[in-house]
């Protein structure tokens, strides 16, 4: 029988070593600027620099080495009026994962107007990522005022009752961030109030072990909901 002899130590570290740096050197570095000139601009505020850009002709539905995308980078900075000039001037709102990361991005940052348009482009209202979160997950991020991204995305016929992979809800998000209005409009809308996650969590237990207004307020919204089912 044929014993295979082990290779000394130094000379395996250096094996690792080279195998690792050959894929640290595929690697795209997120770190350094943006390879594509536009989503950079955005990125350092030069909205004016950008806006031309835009009129001379740049593209705009494209990618750069880490994923970005303009339309992205407008909705991420909260550039609303930049945002909508890209929409005018062509960029899709369902590029490049069918409109779910622009939509998700205008309810965190509490943009109807921005999302209003991204409705009417052509993006479902359920549009999920890859774990399932929908923009109604993110609409009671900031406690929007008058709980108008959730009332908008409610409107235009979003699932109050959509789940993550891991049963992550919108009625949770407003319990964790204690959005009372939210979550009234959730709860309105047929969210239900005993739905729990995959660790058994449920609405309840978020927002009645917090400690703050909304948080109670929620509590008692999701309590009453309860004893009615």
């Amino acid at each position: 029988m044929r014993v295979m002899k082990r290779l000394p130590l130094c000379v395996a570290l250096l094996s690792f070593a080279l195998t690792a740096s050959t894929y640290a050197q595929s690697e795209p570095n997120c770190l350094r600027p943006s390879n594509e000139l536009l989503v950079q601009v955005i990125r350092d505020g030069d909205l004016g620099k950008a806006s031309a850009m835009v009129k001379s002709g740049a593209k705009l539905n494209i990618q750069d080495q880490c994923g970005a995308i303009p339309l992205h980078e407008a909705i991420r900075w909260n550039y609303t009026d930049f945002a909508l000039e890209l929409l005018s001037a062509g960029a899709d709102p369902k590029f490049p994962d069918g409109g779910a990361e622009a939509l998700i991005g205008t309810a965190f940052m509490c943009n109807p107007k921005v999302a209003s348009e991204l409705l009417k482009g052509g993006v479902p209202v359920n549009a999920t990522k890859w774990d399932g979160e929908t923009a109604l997950m993110e609409a009671p991020s900031q406690r929007c005022k008058d709980g108008a991204m959730v009332q908008l995305l409610l409107d235009a016929g979003a699932n109050p009752n959509a789940r993550t992979k891991t049963g992550f809800n919108p009625l949770l998000a407003a319990a964790m961030t204690g959005d009372a209005i939210g979550a009234e409009k959730l709860l309105k809308a047929g969210a239900d109030p005993k739905a729990k996650d995959n660790r058994g969590h449920t609405a309840e237990d978020e927002a009645c072990y917090r400690g703050e207004q909304g948080h109670f307020r929620v509590c008692q919204l999701i309590r009453e909901a309860s004893r009615k089912q």
